[in-house]
């Protein structure tokens, strides 16, 4: 790396500073929610207008008949070896409840040193910050030392539908790519940056069990079905009090951690303060009382099944007995290697059937594979590296506990290595009063920058 050249560009970006907080703000004022599609479209041509302005000749709105549609461009360079693709997110969830919030969740406004609106961490404020870096770079080499390829969706929120779709249809092009890197929201609750090299899967699913056409009087409990019970007997089948899912044959494909994985879970063990992180997230105590590295193998290389949320009869104020007519309860099972959401799926059908649960609706809404990167990856040595020159010592996860649609990269056809970095708390990326912090936002744009420059040479 040229120190020189690198540090002419830490100076730009401290000289525009001012200037990309209020394009950070610009962005995160414009609503752009999946669920309603409210400001989809907007925030689509923003995304890509930025593209083109890194001098993009080549930006278009790939569209599908039922979504959202996925910004895509390329930029390519002259004497540029590999190419890098940069995938990311402009959607953002739901805002609500409004009533907790701070300040207006698409106001942006800056309170105590801290940018708060939806999508601050997840992830449009990363996404400024991957540009600003980029922007501060061409500002001072005047091209880039590799060749970009921008695949920004609209639809991450709902579960990527048509990220398959849109790879199908650029696979010959996204074959000539070298690596994926997503900037994100990687920053611990002690600030110390965090890489990680894979997701874990997901299939998420709802239960839907109707006794009636109506509900009645909860006096008529004595005769008439009630649909919630129902399911409460399905979930005593699914899951014991020692937290074991009781899905036959749901644990046969898990494989072991690799000794390498169990060399960067002992490094995470050894430098995270547990107690700090249960009052971030405000327990007392973690499930079983798990400890060291143990909590860390369960949370990292062990299946989920867990319920999001549970829906029927009356949840208002005072009291009003019923008897419901529907229940609904949505869940989701994370999965990692080497389960396929595909035969997960199965098991939970098999599971409903040999327990007799025929009269429930299964209802599949999304699925991901899990993903993984070797830490021995050029993108993630440039990540590593780049987080090293800017003076941290980063903590490196085999995964994220959550998912992505990172396989699509990751997986066959494509085969690229998919790594996730970035400055930003995910913790309140779904919650009232999301923020970045104007100091993680800058350290943002560097390591975008850095990045850049290591991973040409990698």
């Amino acid at each position: 790396m040229n120190q020189s050249m690198i540090g002419k560009v830490y100076e730009d970006i401290d000289k525009n500073f001012e200037k990309y907080v209020k394009e950070l703000q610009q962005y995160l004022s414009q609503p752009s929610i999946s669920a309603t599609g409210e400001g989809i479209e907007e925030t689509a041509q923003m995304t890509a207008e930025y593209i083109r302005r890194l001098g993009s000749k080549d930006v278009r709105l790939v569209r599908f008949k039922d979504g959202h549609p996925i910004v895509y461009g390329t930029i390519t360079s002259k004497n540029a070896e590999k190419t890098l693709v940069l995938y990311n997110m402009y959607d953002v969830q739901p805002p609500e409840p409004l009533e907790e919030w701070i300040s207006p969740p698409f106001a942006a406004r800056i309170v105590d040193g801290k940018v708060i609106a939806r999508g601050a961490v997840n992830t449009k404020g990363p996404v400024m910050g991957m540009f600003k870096g980029l922007e501060s770079y061409l500002n001072v080499y005047g091209e880039f030392p590799v060749n970009l390829v921008f695949i920004i969706e609209g639809e991450e929120e709902l579960g990527s539908p048509h990220i398959p779709e849109f790879v199908k249809m650029y696979e010959d092009d996204l074959k000539k790519c070298d690596a994926v890197y997503m900037h994100g929201n990687d920053q611990e609750e002690d600030d110390t940056p965090a890489v990680h090299l894979g997701v874990k899967g997901l299939l998420y699913f709802e239960m839907e069990a109707e006794m009636g056409s109506r509900d009645v009087h909860g006096s008529l409990a004595t005769i008439v079905p009630n649909p919630v019970w129902k399911l409460v007997w399905v979930l005593k089948t699914m899951k014991d009090e020692s937290n074991r899912i009781l899905i036959k044959g749901i644990y046969d494909d898990v494989r072991p951690p690799t000794n390498e994985e169990i060399e960067m879970v002992k490094d995470i063990a050894a430098r995270k303060d547990l107690q700090k992180f249960k009052e971030f997230l405000g327990i007392k105590e973690f499930r079983g009382d798990l400890q060291g590295l143990d909590l860390y193998i369960e949370n990292y290389f062990k299946p989920t099944l867990n319920i999001d949320g549970i829906v029927s009869g009356y949840t208002g104020p005072g009291t009003k007995t019923l008897v419901p007519a529907k229940a609904r309860i949505k869940m989701d099972i994370r999965l990692v290697p080497n389960m396929t959401s595909e035969k997960v799926w199965t098991l939970v059908q098999n599971h409903m059937k040999e327990h007799g649960f025929n009269d429930i609706k299964l209802i599949k809404r999304s699925a991901y594979e899990w993903a993984r990167a070797p830490p021995s990856s050029h993108i993630a040595k440039s990540v590593i590296n780049s987080l090293k020159q800017l003076g941290y010592n980063p903590l490196v996860y085999p995964t994220l506990e959550g998912s992505a649609p990172f396989y699509i990269f990751s997986k066959p056809p494509l085969n690229l290595p998919f790594v996730l970095a970035g400055f930003a708390y995910g913790f309140l990326a779904h919650a009232p009063n999301e923020y970045i912090k104007i100091t993680q936002y800058r350290e943002s744009i560097r390591l975008m920058a850095t990045i850049l420059e290591n991973f040409k040479s990698s």
